[in-house]
């Protein structure tokens, strides 16, 4: 109801005597019909008995309890006085919301609150982002133990938040995508992060390694890290860089830039192998880093150590001895091989530094010539897709 019921009656029953039992009635009816409340009273004496005694015959000195029993029938307003069913009633009856206050408080103790990041959490301009973050905590959280890796994340939404509040947080796949990453871009990378084909990798032998489907995987990964998230955003590069990844040790986050001019230039299908080449060069710094005595660390320190500790050409070396086939598989799933002819997606595998690493002067002419023109022909930061191009330019 719009309006309270008003449960209150204009009279009562007789009083209470201490001579045994009666029954006493309103004398009104509640607002809005139905009828009064009934009083059942009964005196039992305090040392026991099978019925209800009046006080005197209890005994000397023994003394009686008084049961009262209250029962009033249900109460209905008129029906002129409901409103109709299509009316947004503020409020409601038998929901059990959380009130926003409660959601600071959660969020001050969870996430350790102090100074600034308290005055922010406190602005009712940010209620929206409070709820978001404190809903993703208790999606995350088992008998009040919140899991590390959702704090850490809540961590980073908040903070990116109170960077700027049009930032695009992605909850469900722990992905922080800033302003300057246009909706054709974003509509890729949470395809990408939603895709869930794919195999753990464990202890897994190489050939094993270059059948999966890498994106999902390394997606879930960061999804799960207690320290580590990925963070895409578009800027200016060199002219000739499609787009860079760095880890910024302050945000603890992979930062993976696009090209301003990547963006305009090439097709969706381009952006999307870049973001999975990007997102892997991601994933091997954090093994490298966190898995000491994994064999990726292994043959990365082994390619380090033969190209003068140039991270960037050891990693694509390792891209094209164990990722290949995985980056191939990653694109074709993401593109919902809608190509007829799917070894454009393997000569599309091959970009930016791993055209110049040994395995692919290794390669045959042709095949050399096929991955150079399928590049060229999706758009690169210095080249505009042509004709031959088999994407679609959603960004411009």
């Amino acid at each position: 109801d719009i309006n309270p019921v008003d449960g209150t009656s204009t009279g009562g029953g007789p009083g209470v005597n201490p001579g045994g039992s009666g029954t006493g009635a309103t004398s009104g009816n509640p607002t809005g019909g139905g009828s009064g409340c009934t009083s059942t009273y009964s005196w039992w004496c305090a040392a026991g008995g099978t019925g209800p005694h009046s006080v005197e015959s209890c005994g000397a000195g023994t003394g009686g309890i008084l049961i009262i029993d209250i029962s009033c029938a249900f109460q209905n307003k008129n029906t002129t006085d409901c409103p109709p069913c299509t009316t947004s009633i503020d409020g409601g009856i038998g929901i059990n919301t959380i009130s926003i206050l409660t959601m600071r408080v959660t969020l001050k103790k969870v996430l350790n609150l102090r100074g600034a990041e308290l005055a922010w959490v406190a602005k009712s301009d940010n209620n929206a982002a409070v709820k978001a973050i404190y809903t993703f905590l208790q999606r995350n959280e088992v008998d009040g133990v919140y899991f590390p890796e959702a704090v850490s994340f809540a961590e980073a939404a908040m903070e990116t938040w109170m960077e700027n509040k049009n930032t695009l947080v992605d909850f469900e796949n722990q992905i922080i995508i800033e302003p300057s990453v246009p909706d054709c871009v974003k509509n890729i990378i949470t395809k990408i992060g939603s895709d869930s084909v794919y195999l753990d990798l464990g202890d897994m032998p190489d050939f094993v390694k270059m059948e999966l489907n890498l994106s999902g995987y390394i997606m879930d990964i960061f999804n799960n890290s207690s320290k580590y998230h990925l963070n895409f955003k578009v800027g200016t590069l060199a002219s000739n860089k499609n787009a860079h990844t760095f880890f910024n040790i302050d945000t603890r986050a992979f930062d993976i830039t696009l090209n301003t001019s990547y963006i305009s230039n090439a097709t969706d299908l381009a952006i999307a192998r870049t973001i999975i080449h990007e997102s892997l060069h991601a994933y091997i710094k954090l093994i490298y880093h966190t898995q000491v005595l994994s064999s990726l660390h292994e043959s990365l320190d082994y390619l380090l150590s033969q190209n003068g500790d140039n991270p960037n050409t050891a990693q694509h070396i390792l891209m094209t001895q164990q990722f290949l086939q995985g980056i191939a598989n990653s694109l074709e799933s993401w593109d919902n091989s809608s190509l007829t002819k799917n070894n454009y997606y393997n000569f599309l595998s091959w970009s930016g530094g791993m055209l110049a690493t040994p395995a692919f002067n290794q390669l045959d002419i042709n095949t050399q010539t096929d991955i150079i023109n399928a590049n060229i022909n999706e758009g690169q930061a210095n080249t505009a897709a042509n004709n031959n191009a088999k994407g679609n330019k959603n960004c411009n």
